[in-house]
């Protein structure tokens, strides 16, 4: 059966993360319309004691009903070119890739099985089910194609995260003074149980993070521009809430003394609330009373995963080496890991992600500082949950098209998924399969659908994947 496209009426957004420069797609932000740019990503550090912020508890507000209808089959392009490996890393020693290194149009055909995806081969899952999204003839099979879910375009949305039978996204609604922080819960059948959209108040407030906490609750934080619309630099600070699974809100908070920007956002299983912010990790009880914070250290962050220990991804300022720093959850610092340098060229963090196998997963750019770019190869690398290096590679996504990395995300079977934006506008979306050890299996691309913003997982086993126009869902 063909996937069919979902559309409703009520749909927000949120700004991205974006690095501001020239191998940047153009901003997509939903920032109320300042006049300032879109914020580079945060950074963090060390533990300080700091006073709770003030906090504000909020009534439940009323929710309104999204309308969803099902309309017509959508054809979506898949396409799969790209090189693997160049360099592996393990243990810290730098050694030849054991598997042939092959070139995006030339070089050695592999062998259709062996979980490297050749030249003249769509993917290659290692297996033999002609059922799954890789034939055994290593072509794309019939769970290849993808959902799209259209957004509403007087909202734009940046953040995602997978419910019980649905999604809930944040974003905003308005412009300038006028904004409105806004979540709505997408379903993703028709069985369950109606959307609904909360609105927070005309306050300037965007949404840029959301999480999944205990019994479905959704938690969502953002940030609120202080000052002139106008202004070149708008300055802002951090809110955060938590609403029930059916929409009502629970708890509000913000934090006007503070000046950070959520730059990612975790909920542990206690229902502890983390958010990654510039240059701050902050812990807080579920009804939002500060436990820890770590600030004021010259790191730049991109990435946390909170699974029992808090991990985060981030690099010094002038650094060429990538580091994953682990605190265990009262915020005590546990270990530092530092990959190989990748000197004269300086790495700036894309993500990190837990794998079923309990390697962290890094992701980053190659910032040329000289040339003022970005250099198309990516680094992948890992580490294990006590800091130890797994391993490291360069990883070049095939094709000409400018290339934005944007989010990690866990596979099933120890490997992981890396969404990109590729140029240039009106932009696709590409997702990337990689075994346990960073090898390339497969990259699907949905055409024309807007920047990648977030990704996540729904309870169906789909990979959701938030552009700035769609939801786009693919199989596994």
């Amino acid at each position: 059966m063909r996937p069919h496209i979902l559309i409703f009426c009520l749909l927000p957004a949120c700004p991205g993360d974006v690095v501001q420069d020239t191998m940047t797609p153009p901003s997509t932000t939903t920032a109320p319309d300042t006049g300032g740019p879109d914020p580079d990503s945060g950074t963090s550090g060390g533990a300080t004691e700091a006073s709770a912020p003030t906090t504000t508890a909020t009534s439940p507000v009323s929710t309104t009903t999204a309308e969803l209808t099902t309309t017509a089959e959508l054809t979506t392009t898949i396409t799969g070119d790209s090189a693997t490996t160049a360099e592996t890393t393990t243990a810290g020693t730098t050694t030849a890739a054991t598997d042939a290194t092959t070139d995006a149009t030339t070089g050695p055909s592999g062998v259709c099985g062996d979980g490297h995806r050749d030249p003249g081969e769509d993917c290659d899952d290692a297996d033999d089910d002609d059922a799954d999204e890789c034939r055994d003839d290593c072509t794309f099979g019939p769970g290849s194609d993808a959902l799209h879910i259209p957004l509403a375009v007087d909202e734009k949305m940046t953040c995602l995260t997978a419910l019980t039978g649905g999604l809930a996204l944040g974003g905003i609604k308005g412009k300038n003074t006028s904004a409105h922080a806004r979540v709505v819960r997408v379903q993703l059948a028709d069985t369950n149980p109606p959307a609904w959209a909360w609105l927070g108040d005309p306050n300037s407030a965007s949404t840029t993070e959301a999480a999944t906490g205990p019994g479905d609750q959704i938690v969502v934080a953002g940030h609120i521009y202080m000052g002139a619309p106008d202004e070149q630099d708008p300055k802002s600070y951090p809110w955060f809430a938590r609403l029930t699974p059916d929409g009502a809100l629970m708890d509000y908070h913000d934090f006007p003394d503070s000046t950070y920007i959520p730059r990612d956002l975790e909920v542990t299983a206690n229902g502890d609330i983390i958010v990654l912010g510039d240059q701050q990790l902050l812990s807080f009880t579920p009804d939002g009373v500060l436990s820890w914070q770590h600030q004021n250290i010259d790191e730049n962050f991109a990435g946390l995963v909170a699974e029992g220990k808090l991990h985060v991804v981030g690099v010094l300022d002038d650094d060429t080496r990538v580091r994953v720093l682990a605190f265990a959850p009262d915020g005590a610092p546990l270990w530092t890991f530092t990959s190989e340098s990748i000197a004269p060229l300086k790495p700036r963090p894309v993500d990190l992600t837990r794998t079923t196998d309990d390697q962290l997963v890094f992701a980053a750019r190659q910032l040329d500082d000289d040339a003022n770019a970005y250099l198309p190869a990516l680094v992948l690398g890992a580490a294990d949950t006590a800091g130890a290096p797994l391993w490291s590679t360069l990883w070049t996504p095939a094709g000409e098209a400018p290339f934005y990395p944007d989010a990690l995300l866990p596979a099933d079977d120890g490997g992981f998924y890396l969404t990109a934006t590729r140029g240039p506008a009106p932009y696709d979306l590409q997702l990337t399969r990689f075994a346990s050890g960073g090898a390339e299996l497969w990259t699907k691309t949905a055409d024309n659908v807007g920047r990648a913003e977030d990704v996540t997982r729904g309870d169906d086993g789909m990979i959701y994947a938030l552009t700035e126009l769609s939801v786009v869902a693919f199989a596994p």
